[in-house]
């Protein structure tokens, strides 16, 4: 059986929640390659979406040891490690790439999350920017506190990204982080007046919901978009969360899976994964 084929055995067991099987075949696939990276640090990822963040941070040191000494592998490991928490490491290897013009966002994202100082100033002077380097100065930008900066640009990303889940999620985030959650809620309400079946506007209002802590209406919000299109990543991870609250962990696995499916690695998959192995210690 190649490796390939492991790895797809592996994530039908998590599937199938035959966990035991899954230590096995992990430590097969990592003693058989312990100086590559990337199969590494995929092991990693599968021990974190079964709670078992010591083994996966254990895998990631593997990794962090295993890395090429000519820098080959610097960007796409930071990105990786990044993914599983590994924050200052991460910096410690992208921080070579701010005056790449195609690295520079991925940089400064990294010290934002790793509270590295200068994130604001190298995405600033970045032209032209992308959208996702527009959102990316949101956050920078509610990180110090300036609101209102954030929400002049927020509400051009709106216009400019075809009215996006993720540029309606942005603006509502901000308003909450500064502490104007009624003004939230109007604003994503205000979405759905002329249109109740848009799905991108029924997940919004499950995301304000949720954060609100209105449970039953977030999970109402994301069923309604989710039968309009199962596969909406905003409303799978509303509707994981909700299922978290609930205390059914595995059902939230599977909605991880599935996000982790249309978009390998998506950020989501993580946040889910995170919140389940919080519930776990409780």
């Amino acid at each position: 059986m190649d490796i390939d084929e492991i790895f797809k055995n592996i994530r039908e067991s998590i599937k199938d929640n035959n966990i035991s099987s899954v230590y096995p075949k992990i430590d097969l696939i990592v003693q058989s390659n312990q100086k590559d990276v990337n199969v590494i640090l995929k092991c990693a990822s599968l021990l974190k979406t079964i709670d078992d963040e010591k083994g996966c941070q254990s895998l990631v040191d593997l990794a962090l040891s295993a890395i090429p000494k000519d820098g080959s592998m610097d960007y796409n490991t930071a990105l990786a490690v990044r993914g599983l928490g590994r924050f200052n490491e991460a910096y410690s290897l992208i921080k070579r790439f701010k005056s790449d013009p195609e690295k520079v966002t991925e940089v400064a994202r990294t010290m934002l999350l790793a509270n590295i100082p200068g994130a604001l100033e190298l995405i600033s002077v970045k032209q032209p920017k992308t959208i996702d380097d527009r959102l990316l100065l949101c956050d920078i930008l509610c990180a110090i506190g300036e609101f209102k900066r954030a929400l002049e640009e927020a509400k051009s990303i709106i216009v400019d990204d075809n009215t996006s889940y993720r540029s309606l999620v942005n603006v509502c985030s901000i308003l909450m982080r500064e502490g104007n959650e009624k003004e939230s809620v109007k604003f994503a309400k205000s979405h759905l007046k002329n249109d109740k079946k848009n799905v991108d506007s029924l997940a919004l209002n499950a995301y304000v919901m949720w954060v609100n802590g209105k449970i039953l209406a977030a999970a109402n919000y994301a069923n309604k978009a989710l039968h309009i299109d199962h596969s909406h990543i905003g409303a799978l991870e509303i509707m994981a969360m909700c299922l978290i609250k609930k205390g059914k962990v595995i059902q939230a696995k599977i909605l991880a899976g599935a996000i982790n499916d249309k978009e390998p690695g998506n950020p989501a998959v993580i946040r889910i994964l995170d919140a389940c192995r919080i519930l776990s210690d409780i």
